[in-house]
């Protein structure tokens, strides 16, 4: 059998609110639609705090949607990729840049300016 499409889609803030049911209080706290579309909501403000924890509840709900006999694994495992950096650096990788650094500070002429900035990024 082939699967219904829902006719609405998810293409505002208000939808995807009370569409995981999440409540009518909560939403008047969140900041203006000017403010998120330009992204100058404060990181301390009690709006952005409202997000964070809407996005929380909508994730969760999400997951027990589509995993619900495993839906804390599944938040933890996308928990756990949003978390991790784009550019990871492996030991190999510090490796190469000390070695680099030790390179120019050997090669480096007494007193220069190259000398003395490899030695302060070594000894930071």
């Amino acid at each position: 059998p082939r699967l219904h499409r829902p006719q609405s889609q998810l293409d505002d803030v208000a939808s995807l609110w009370f569409g995981l049911g999440l409540s009518q209080p909560t939403f008047h706290q969140l900041p203006s639609r000017r403010s998120r579309d330009e992204g100058t909501v404060d990181q301390a403000s009690k709006g952005f705090a409202t997000m964070a924890a809407g996005l929380s509840k909508i994730a969760r709900r999400s997951a027990e949607l589509l995993y619900p006999g495993g839906s804390d694994v599944l938040t933890q495992h996308v928990s756990a990729n949003l978390s991790k950096s784009d550019e990871q650096c492996t030991t190999k990788d510090l490796n190469k840049v000390g070695d680099f650094l030790a390179t120019i500070y050997k090669k480096a002429a007494k007193g220069s300016i190259q000398k003395r900035v490899v030695r302060a990024i070594l000894l930071k």
